[in-house]
């Protein structure tokens, strides 16, 4: 995506395999595992998770908020300038600021899912529906 845009979407059902998991919607300057990014989902325990990392290998900072019901869960991260800001929905229409924050990103980034089990030994799965970039 270049410049200001969105992703969003629905998550109809999640799995988690291991408790460290997260499941959601993306903006991430590289592919670079220590990349910047912003991240809004679900955490394995089906509370809403916005994550950010604001420098190339730096730490990540975390916000947990309220408890999702899959699948009427849906979750956004709009990026308008340097500003990212996360929102949570339960119908995908009126939505929830859970955090807005900047985060200098290079003019072109990669929006996409994330889904993560933190483990190599086990695996975490998630079903996405209704999707949409805005660029």
């Amino acid at each position: 995506m270049s410049a200001d845009g969105e992703i969003k979407a629905r998550l109809t059902s999640v799995q988690a395999g291991n408790t460290n998991g997260s499941f959601g919607v993306m903006i991430r300057e590289s592919l670079s595992p220590n990349s910047k990014y912003a991240f809004m989902g679900l955490s394995q325990d089906l509370n809403f998770r916005w994550q950010r990392r604001s420098s190339s290998g730096g730490s990540t900072s975390t916000t947990i908020s309220s408890t999702a019901t899959p699948p009427n869960t849906w979750v956004r991260v709009v990026r308008s300038g340097n500003t990212l800001t996360g929102y949570l929905s339960t119908d995908g229409v009126n939505w929830t600021q859970v955090n807005s924050r900047s985060v200098t990103m290079a003019a072109n980034v990669y929006v996409g899912f994330a889904v993560a089990s933190g483990s190599t030994s086990s695996l975490n799965t998630a079903v996405f529906a209704n999707e949409s970039v805005v660029p």
